[in-house]
């Protein structure tokens, strides 16, 4: 009986060491594998702000080409419906009183 119950307490002993080394060694692959996971989390956060950055510069370049398009087709517009040009640079619209606050006509455009 003696025997048996060393046995025992032998077996329990081992499987108690194993387990703590099962453990510790679990843990360390724990803590390995989410070390690793925010290293690639912090590369895709830098990939992904680097995207972003690129495209918000394409986009404020596209929106000054805009801008500067909707300008030039705005005077496109006055030109065609302006009556004459001003000595000032404006564009007169009427033909009563043209140009009377901008120096006088410069050039008539119909």
């Amino acid at each position: 009986m003696k025997s048996a119950l060393s046995w025992t307490v032998s077996v329990l002993f081992t499987l108690i060491a194993f387990s703590a080394v099962a453990e510790e060694s679990t843990g360390q692959r724990i803590k390995e594998d989410a070390a690793e996971a925010g290293h690639v989390i912090k590369e895709d956060a830098v990939k992904a702000g680097r995207a972003i950055k690129k495209g918000a510069i394409e986009v404020g370049h596209a929106a000054v080409k805009g801008a500067q398009a909707v300008k030039q087709g705005a005077v496109n517009v006055k030109r065609k419906v302006a009556v004459a040009r001003c000595k000032d640079g404006a564009y007169s619209y009427t033909t009563q009183d043209t140009c009377n606050h901008h120096g006088g006509v410069k050039e008539r455009l119909k």
